[in-house]
């Protein structure tokens, strides 16, 4: 079975969602006269808390991302993303706010070679992470419903090229306050009845009973246990809170636009941004305390499982086991098939659990009306690709195009340039998804785009002063992953053998890291200035 049984009522409400996303953009049709209007709103006048709204949303990658991270850990998920989020808030997002390196993107400042290597690389990174966003949202459609991938994405896809074409970026801006207000109170609807299921003072005794059911220490998904095994988990989670902030690029074109006397009420957008992302990391949790197994008359049991249905494509299945067996459940987060055996018995020793799907199941439990779900993915997924294929199309028209190609200073040129490389960049960043959802699974991807960002992340704290040392980092990271021996990943020369992909992204991340540093410290020594 697929979690969802879509109706016509669920149909409607989709049709009435997408309408409306697309009446805001219509609406903007005729107010981006020149090119500056529709790439980065430069003659338009936005109100500061329209600003703050729309810098406040995030995507579908960083909900399930958080999600699952919350599934995975319980409550030290929350007690570590918080402060790791409000450090990298304090350093990385002024940074990017201030960079010298994205000033060609909102004014015509020339760029050395290592703005613009950094700005290709930044714009090849955002393509990517619209595939990566393409992807999850094929993965989801697919568990939901057993949508294929051509179904879901070339409508989806293609509500939101229509959208972008028509009314730029300054659509963008309001569909994502509209994204911000419906996906937050979905999600907070759904912490409120799971933590009314769970029970009044019921979540943390919940919890326990997890844990020791799991054959782990009664605190493990309650208490916050810092000690030296648990440094590479908090490394991992600070570099997440920084691609959080990353993989969102439009919000340094709209600090820009704000006046000088409203940078300082932008504050209130990294409140909405913490409390939004608490709610993404509450939704794991609560998926994890729900009970998820319901006893039966004979003595037996209720619980979940990943199953791969007839027609190949990967559902759930309910199935009945003995109640003295060890479930090893997890809440309601599913259990993943068995590689070997798609019908295996559940046992003590199947202990792998589908974190990424925790999310969905949980406001699937919550709110059983199909169309909260699909209203969710919608929304999260509009958010993620509009602001990778918009950073994208920006970097490309304003930093390269104008100073390069366009030799008679048209903007009307500009104009029509812009709405080519989008269609352009939609297409390329449709079939990177498709290779992605055919070969990788998501945990893979996301490691994939935290080791990718590294790198940008590392230049925008101010640790690269030279192109060099970006072109070398990308060559041995991109050498790596060809090399890289993972079970289940496909691989070109199986040189470098893991056992998981998580031990491979933290001797990546602080291998890369440990780089950037001694670069930094060698070229300060030598008085190079960058190129």
């Amino acid at each position: 079975m697929h979690l969802l049984n879509i109706t016509n009522l669920d149909y409607i409400m989709m049709t009435i969602l997408l309408g409306i996303i697309a009446v805001i953009s219509y609406y903007f049709r005729r107010k981006n006269p020149s090119s500056g209007d529709y790439l980065i709103m430069q003659n338009h006048r936005i109100n500061t808390l329209m600003v703050c709204l729309s810098m406040g949303g995030f995507g579908l990658i960083e909900f399930l991302l958080l999600s699952s991270y919350g599934a995975y850990a319980g409550i030290p998920a929350l007690c570590l993303f918080v402060p790791c989020f409000l450090v990298a808030s304090y350093f990385l997002g002024h940074k990017l706010a201030e960079s010298s390196s994205l000033n060609s993107i909102t004014s015509s400042v020339t760029t050395n070679i290592h703005q613009r290597v950094m700005l290709v690389c930044y714009a090849l990174f955002m393509l990517l992470s619209a595939s990566i966003a393409i992807c999850v949202m094929v993965w989801i459609l697919k568990n939901l419903l057993g949508w294929e991938f051509g179904n879901s994405t070339l409508s989806l896809l293609g509500v939101v090229l229509i959208c972008l074409l028509i009314g730029g970026v300054i659509s963008v801006l309001y569909n994502q306050i509209l994204v911000l207000i419906l996906s937050s109170l979905i999600v907070a609807v759904v912490v409120i009845i799971a933590y009314h299921g769970i029970g009044n003072g019921n979540l943390i005794a919940n919890l326990h009973n997890v844990a020791t059911e799991n054959k782990l220490s009664a605190n493990h998904f309650t208490t916050l246990q810092l000690n030296y095994s648990s440094l590479p988990q908090l490394w991992l989670v600070l570099v997440s809170a920084m691609l959080v902030l990353l993989i969102n690029p439009l919000n340094r074109i709209k600090y820009v636009k704000s006046s000088k006397e409203a940078k300082p009420k932008l504050a209130l957008s990294k409140l909405i941004q913490l409390l939004v992302l608490c709610l993404f990391v509450l939704t794991g949790i609560f998926a994890l305390a729900t009970p998820g197994s319901s006893s039966l008359s004979d003595g037996k049991r209720l619980v979940t499982q990943q199953t791969r249905l007839e027609d190949g494509s990967i559902g759930f299945v309910v199935r009945a086991v003995d109640s003295d067996t060890p479930s090893l459940a997890r809440g309601i987060i599913p259990k993943q098939m068995s590689n070997s055996n798609d019908m295996e018995p559940i046992d003590s020793a199947q202990n792998s659990f589908d974190y990424i799907s925790a999310a969905m199941v949980m406001v699937k439990h919550s709110l059983a009306a199909a169309f909260v779900s699909l209203f969710l993915v919608i929304l999260l997924f509009y958010k993620s690709v509009t602001e990778s294929l918009a950073f994208v199309n920006i970097v490309t028209i304003q930093s390269f195009y104008v100073p390069w190609f366009n030799k008679t200073g048209d903007d009307l040129e500009n104009l029509w340039a812009a709405r080519v490389f989008l269609f352009a960049y939609t297409a390329v960043a449709i079939c990177i998804g498709l290779v992605f959802y055919k070969f990788f699974d998501l945990y893979y991807l996301f490691s994939l785009l935290v080791l990718l960002g590294l790198p940008l992340i590392l230049n925008l704290l101010g640790l690269a002063k030279h192109f060099i040392v970006n072109i070398v980092a990308y060559v041995v990271i991109i050498a790596s992953l060809l090399a890289l021996n993972i079970t289940n990943v496909p691989c070109l020369l199986p040189l470098i053998k893991f056992n998981d992909v998580f031990s491979y992204l933290n001797l990546a991340t602080l291998s890369i890291t440990g780089y950037y540093v001694l670069s930094h410290l060698i070229i300060k020594l030598i008085g190079r200035d960058s190129l």
